[in-house]
C-alpha cells in the first residue's frame, strides 16, 4: 500500500499537473460524489483522503469550494440512486468500484 501510494506520489509529481478538461473534472466529481455517499452508507468503508488528493494533483483538479460544492450535490444524487439498496449491496458495490482493487477508482475507499 505504502508503496503503490509512494509511486503515485512520484509519477504526479514527475508528469506534473494536467490541466483537467470538463468531462475529466465532471467525471471525478461524480466519482467522488458517489464515494462519499457510499462510504456515508456503508459502516466498514471511509473515503481516503490521501488516494483522493493524489488523484486531484494527477489531473490538476484544485480543491476550492466550487468543486466541494459540487462533489456535495453528487453525494445527494448517488444517495437517491442508492435508495432503499440494502446496506450489504452497496458495501459490495463499493468495494467493486473504489475499493484498492476497484474498477472505478481504485482506492477511493478503504476498510475502516
Amino acid at each position: 500500500m505504502k508503496r503503490s501510494l509512494m509511486v503515485a506520489v512520484a509519477m504526479a509529481l514527475v508528469a506534473g499537473p494536467a490541466i483537467a478538461d470538463e468531462s475529466t473534472y465532471d467525471t471525478v466529481v461524480r466519482k467522488y460524489g458517489e464515494a462519499y455517499a457510499i462510504a456515508d452508507i456503508c459502516p466498514s468503508l471511509e473515503i481516503n483522503a490521501g488516494r483522493m488528493a493524489i488523484y486531484l494533483v494527477g489531473l490538476g483538479i484544485e480543491l476550492d469550494e466550487a468543486f466541494k460544492s459540487r462533489v456535495l450535490e453528487q453525494v445527494a444524487v448517488a444517495k437517491t440512486t442508492l435508495g432503499d439498496t440494502n446496506r450489504y449491496k452497496v458495501c459490495t458495490l463499493g468495494h467493486m468500484l473504489y475499493g484498492e482493487s476497484g474498477t472505478n477508482a481504485p482506492g477511493l475507499l478503504k476498510v475502516e
